[in-house]
């Protein structure tokens, strides 16, 4: 009886574990990704070849990469609690 209980919270804490070292893997990979892309279209805002049509897309896409860092870091905050 006690060792069936043991063994099912093994399985369970063995879970958990999965669970958080992938999230977290998720995570950092996402950062990254976000930070690579970011740093890309900063580099492409500041370059002086930009026309105003050009610059205004490119705000865009500033404003949909900040809105994929929210819900990343929302969501991540909802899963590793």
């Amino acid at each position: 009886m006690i060792l069936c209980s043991v063994a099912a919270k093994h399985k369970e804490t063995k879970q958990f574990f999965t669970m958080y070292n992938t999230l977290e893997d998720t995570k950092v990979y996402l950062e990254k990704e976000v930070s690579v892309r970011f740093s890309n279209a900063v580099l492409r805002l500041t370059s002086n070849c930009i026309s105003t049509a050009l610059s205004t897309s490119y705000l865009n896409y500033f404003n949909v990469l900040q809105l994929v860092i929210f819900c990343v870091s929302k969501i991540l905050c909802v899963c590793c609690r």
